[in-house]
């Protein structure tokens, strides 16, 4: 262009109205990019020499993991600022679970990143299941950080698909600590009961949230051991939370440490058990009973849990249990398993393929109208449970303290009586003991055309209100409910 310019003549040696706007913007962007330049240099140099490096390490300490990953890499100023930081201030923690950076996805590489600069200086790494991070890696970051590493947090997903661990890579984690570990805190999947489990779960360094044992032919020595790891569980986290509880002052509270903030959701070693299709009897859920929760009959005997003296068990927090796919519990079994219901130990009863039958619906319906009932989720598909069990089941929900949020009792045979009787309890309810049901599974129950009109007009009311307002799924797949139910369903349903 300078060329150009000499060639041109002295009336044609301005620059055209375009090209001189161009000229200037470009200068413009110079100026700011300089500009910017220099505040990125001065702002450096502010956090290199003007700030103390506690109060730094304080800011960047306040960062998730991730994003002080990333301040690490912004420029060699940043990257030689954060090394020179208190490492026992800056990496001490990496709290990848409760990470709230949208624009951040937590994988190997980023996690191996985050890791790099703790190398040496690490204490506690919490990862959340659905990260996808190898146990090996876990394991090699044990290793690294040996002589710093106290606890380690890596949980399964909350759908339970990913991030469980297996008793071999417990293991493995476990050779790779030193002696300042304290906490390994897991969910462990295993297809049956070794020594290696059984040892895992007497250790205090390992905590087991949830327990996944499916499709297993336990023998009585397995089933005796593991129950007894269970019962030594529930006892020692219940008398953990009962001095947590019993400490007269705040000065008390604090000698536990900050586990004491969040007792429950550190104290608590086992939070869902799952015995699926393990060939358990009616002896072994008696068993199973007695270890959860010590103040139960061990012959399934009916007892009144509200006049119960409080023993260390009545401080354990609720459970999840799931037992389905155990031909042999039967209706005694669930007799045994009925006052768990009642004093509030589980959270989650899974008893699908049970054998419940009529016996052990009833035995479950009272123990739903007990005062202290926690249950929020109950499964008693496929058991054989007809009119009177279902009316059982449907009174003690009426008559309980309410909060149950999925009932699913699908393939049963208790036809339009057990749906009316149903039908009937929500109508008479009263202090809102069906207002937080969100699921309702009565498929394949052999419910017609006047089962379906009766749920209809319990769950819709004339006004246009909702006797259930959480509803949001009703399963009646499978039943000969005709186009006369059908229609009944949707006038109400549509009003």
């Amino acid at each position: 262009r300078s060329q150009a310019t000499r060639t041109m003549g002295a009336d044609e040696r301005a620059w055209p109205e375009s090209d001189a706007s161009r000229r200037r913007s470009l200068d413009a962007s110079d100026a700011t990019r300089a500009a910017s330049v220099s505040a990125a240099a001065l702002t450096n140099e502010i956090l290199a020499e003007r700030l103390p490096h506690d109060l730094i390490a304080s800011v960047f300490a306040a960062l998730p993991p991730p994003s002080r990953a990333r301040c690490a890499g912004v420029c060699k100023a940043w990257r030689a600022l954060m090394r020179e930081l208190p490492p026992e201030q800056l990496w001490r923690e990496l709290d990848f679970a409760t990470e709230t950076d949208g624009a951040f996805k937590l994988n190997k590489e980023s996690f191996a990143a985050a890791t790099r600069m703790a190398r040496g200086k690490l204490r506690v790494i919490k990862v959340p299941g659905d990260a996808g991070i190898p146990r090996a890696s876990l394991v090699s970051v044990l290793r690294a950080n040996r002589e710093t590493m106290r606890e380690l947090h890596a949980v399964a997903d909350a759908a339970g698909e990913r991030g469980f661990w297996t008793p071999k890579h417990v293991h493995d984690a476990m050779c790779a600590v030193g002696p300042k570990f304290r906490r390994l805190v897991v969910d462990i999947k295993s297809r049956g009961v070794c020594a290696a489990l059984i040892h895992q779960l007497g250790s205090p360094l390992v905590r087991v949230r949830r327990l996944d044992v499916r499709r297993a032919a336990l023998g009585f020595e397995e089933k005796e051991k593991l129950f007894a790891a269970v019962a030594r569980l529930r006892s020692e986290t219940a008398c953990e939370l009962k001095r947590i509880a019993s400490a007269p002052s705040l000065l008390d509270l604090a000698a536990f440490g900050k586990e004491s903030e969040e007792a429950e959701a550190e104290v608590d070693a086992l939070r869902r058990l799952t015995l699926a299709s393990c060939g358990l009897t009616a002896g072994d859920a008696r068993a199973l009973a007695r270890a959860i929760d010590e103040r139960v009959d061990p012959w399934g005997g009916e007892r009144d849990h509200r006049d119960a003296t409080p023993s260390s068990s009545s401080f354990a927090p609720a459970m999840d249990l799931d037992l389905a796919d155990n031909h042999g519990i039967g209706c005694d079994g669930v007799r045994a398993l009925a006052p768990l219901v009642a004093s509030g130990a589980v959270r989650a009863l899974d008893l699908e393929n049970c054998g419940v039958g009529e016996a052990g619906a009833v035995a479950l319906g009272a123990a739903l109208a007990s005062p202290s009932c926690a249950l929020t989720h109950l499964c008693v598909s496929r058991n054989f449970i007809g009119a009177v069990g279902m009316d059982a089941i449907a009174v003690g929900l009426r008559r309980g303290p309410g909060g149950m949020r999925e009932l699913r009792a699908s393939h049963n045979a208790f036809g339009d009586a057990g749906a009316t009787s149903f039908a009937a309890a929500i109508r008479h309810s009263s202090g809102g003991a069906f207002e937080m049901l969100e699921v309702l599974d009565v498929g394949v129950n052999g419910i017609g055309a006047d089962g379906v009109d009766a749920l209809a007009r319990a769950l819709f009311h004339d006004d246009g209100t909702s006797a259930v307002p959480a509803l949001r799924e009703l399963r009646l797949e499978g039943n000969p409910i005709g186009a006369s139910g059908a229609a009944a369903l949707a006038a109400a349903a549509t009003t």
